[in-house]
């Protein structure tokens, strides 16, 4: 199923992008433990992670118990990193930088753009890089933002 991405923007809730944002911060947290930091309902939980397999975003694990444990083991939620990507810049007088990034941060490629101290030259070879960048992707690219050198 192709995610529900449309212009720029991932059509989710506000309760959905807090659980998005735990789970990236939090990487392989249980639905449990992911409710209960976040004081949601099971349902609500379960309908927002629902949500991200329907767009692929998240991949969820099954621990599996020791001998002795008992009942079903924890379900561990991670993202999708391959879901999407993001293009971060960086720009200077002299030059400037621009990434392409998957969904966990994780980047890419880097490509140093050299440019005259011509604004309109420097422009032109910034948009160049991020079009290609953006062509190259291997997911969608679901923003563009600062990058830090």
């Amino acid at each position: 199923m192709v995610p529900k991405y449309n212009n720029g923007s991932l059509r989710i809730t506000d309760v959905e992008k807090t659980v998005l944002r735990f789970v990236w911060l939090n990487p392989g947290k249980s639905r449990v433990e992911i409710a209960n930091a976040l004081n949601l309902s099971k349902s609500m939980l379960s309908k927002a992670v629902q949500t991200f397999e329907q767009m692929q975003l998240v991949i969820e694990e099954r621990t599996v118990l020791s001998e002795k444990a008992r009942g079903q083991p924890p379900i561990r939620l991670f993202l999708n990193k391959n879901a999407f990507c993001s293009v971060g810049l960086y720009v200077s007088q002299q030059d400037s930088l621009a990434i392409l990034a998957d969904l966990s941060g994780a980047v890419i490629e880097t490509r140093i753009i050299q440019h005259k101290n011509n604004d309109q030259n420097m422009l032109d070879c910034i948009l160049d890089v991020v079009s290609d960048l953006i062509e190259r992707a291997p997911a969608p690219v679901i923003g563009i933002g600062q990058a830090v050198p």
